[in-house]
């Protein structure tokens, strides 16, 4: 589908909104149709972080995974802050589209979908997964008023959850996540060509970080913080005492999922209210950023070399993209960095996990380089 649509200064800037959780050719052909269905000049992709919104850890590392977007056809990168990355589908879209509001200058919103039709997107009878997210980027988009062209591509190859089997060269990211949990190869074919190297060397070399690993986390932050959990973004209800009263029958993160677990609680809803108690992202947080467009802050974490000159054209407007971690205390008032420093303390928190598995030594959030092709 292609909007008949005339950016202006005759500059097409289409965005991405992504995880690579991790990344495969199914991502690969999103780009490659973003660009070609707008026509873009440049494409900017809008990623998730070091958290997904599954409520999980990214399997790999949120710089990693900017190098394969910009090896797959980005431009650049932009991080969507975790609250919102770790956020039900309502709050990822508008996280996402509150940068597009900021940045300003976007023209064409690009995103994978099931059926590739906004009005089978639109139908209240649609329940596949990727088309319910692709309705809430729409809806994002009519929320904040924003005259930018949602544009939705037709998936190709298995189902969005098929994590048994694969067709032709495309899978999708659950399978890819199974065979890194089961330690088996991922196959060649399954990686885009211009990633395959980096994604082995990266598995070769650093253990991936799954939702488990953080059981020790979890059982101390629950622990610790007992009797205040309904501070904490997504702990609505009863869901604080549920948790609770669970926790003398705590063994590993995901057996206690399970325990929590009722027909009204989704496990999608349970995972993501613990993260966000161990990370620290309370109910007056999420207030902050959405009073303030859902936009806490704008980091830039990759770009190509040879398409430079799009920074200038996301800044236009007045913007400031935090490209060194520490000058953020520059750009940020009070509030935004005080979320900001748990964003980079969550960062911290996935390397420190990741490095008790594989003994790699943990990198320093805030030493950190943008990523430049």
């Amino acid at each position: 589908m292609l909007f008949h649509y005339i950016p202006v200064n005759d500059m097409t800037i289409t965005a991405v909104i992504c995880e690579l959780n991790p990344v495969h050719n199914g991502h690969k052909y999103i780009f490659e149709k973003a660009r070609e269905l707008t026509e873009a000049d440049y494409c900017i992709a809008i990623m998730s972080g070091d958290y997904v919104q599954r409520g999980e850890p990214a399997v790999f590392d949120k710089h990693i995974r900017s190098r394969f977007a910009l090896l797959i056809g980005a431009d650049a990168v932009i991080e969507i802050p975790g609250i919102f990355a770790t956020g039900s589908a309502q709050y990822f879209a508008r996280g996402a589209a509150g940068i597009l509001k900021k940045i300003g200058c976007i023209s064409y919103l690009c995103f994978g979908s099931e059926s590739g039709d906004i009005a089978s997107i639109m139908s209240d009878d649609n329940d596949m997964p990727n088309d319910i997210l692709a309705r809430e980027y729409i809806k994002a988009l009519e929320y904040f008023g924003l005259d930018i062209k949602p544009v939705p591509v037709k998936r190709k190859g298995t189902d969005y959850n098929d994590d048994e089997n694969i067709s032709g060269t495309i899978c999708s990211a659950s399978y890819l996540r199974k065979k890194l949990t089961l330690g088996d190869g991922v196959e060649r074919k399954l990686i885009p060509d211009s990633c395959v190297d980096d994604f082995n060397d990266h598995i070769n070399n650093y253990a991936p970080v799954y939702f488990d690993d953080y059981s020790d986390v979890f059982y101390q932050s629950l622990k610790l913080l007992a009797g205040s959990l309904d501070t904490y973004f997504d702990v609505y209800g009863d869901l604080a005492d549920k948790f609770e009263n669970a926790l003398d029958g705590f063994t590993s993160a995901d057996e206690y999922c399970h325990l929590v677990k009722t027909k009204e609680i989704a496990f999608s809803h349970i995972k993501r209210a613990l993260l966000h108690i161990a990370l620290s992202y309370t109910k007056d947080d999420e207030k902050y950023a959405r009073e303030n467009d859902y936009c806490i802050y704008l980091r830039l974490l990759g770009f190509n070399k040879a398409k430079a000159d799009v920074l200038k054209k996301l800044t236009e407007n007045g913007s400031n993209l935090i490209s060194k971690t520490s000058d953020a205390k520059d750009i940020l008032g009070r509030r935004a960095l005080e979320i900001y420093e748990k964003d980079i303390s969550a960062s911290m928190l996935r390397e420190y996990i990741r490095q008790k598995k594989d003994k790699k030594p943990a990198v320093n959030e805030y030493k950190r380089s943008v990523i430049i092709l």
